[in-house]
Parts: C-alpha cells; structure tokens; sequence
C-alpha cells in the first residue's frame, strides 16, 4: 500500500489570479492567451492552454498564473480554500 507524503512548499510563491466575469472574459482571454467560447446558454466560456492540456472556466472560476508562467483553472470554491489574497 503506498503512503503519500505531507509536503509543505519550502518557499512561498506568489502567484496571480483573476476571477472570471462575463464583463472582463475578452481581456481575460488576452492576459492568459486562451479564447472565448460559449456555453450551451450562450455564457462565455474560456479556454485556458496549461502545461499538461486545456482547462475550461466559466464566470465564477479563477484562472491562476502559476510561478514559470503556466496557466491552470480553479473554482471559485476551491480558490477561497486554498488561497490568501494579499494586500498590496
């Protein structure tokens, strides 16, 4: 039976996020170099290119720009669980 480890990243990485809106879903597609889609309702739908494929987000879900500069997608859910935002 394999054991998996508990790792804590040895350095704090500061990573970029954007939630995705209907209003700011064409600048968002620029910032990450993906394209609008849309949905079966007609909701946008943006296409993300990451290091290991595509991923979806619709309004609601985080694009996160990763250190390296890779592209991932989270919901919004997962977001507030998993990350701070920090103060400027």
């Amino acid at each position: 039976m394999i054991e998996p480890l508990k790792i804590t990243p040895t350095r704090k990485a500061h990573l970029e996020a954007v939630e995705m809106t209907a209003r700011n879903a064409e600048e968002l597609a620029e910032w990450c170099d993906g394209y609008l889609s849309s949905t079966v309702k007609g909701e946008p739908m943006l296409v993300v290119y990451g290091e290991v494929g595509s991923y979806f987000a619709n309004p609601g879900d985080f694009v996160i720009k990763y250190v390296g500069g890779n592209f991932g997608v989270i919901t919004s859910e997962h977001f507030r669980d998993t990350y701070t935002i920090e103060d400027e």
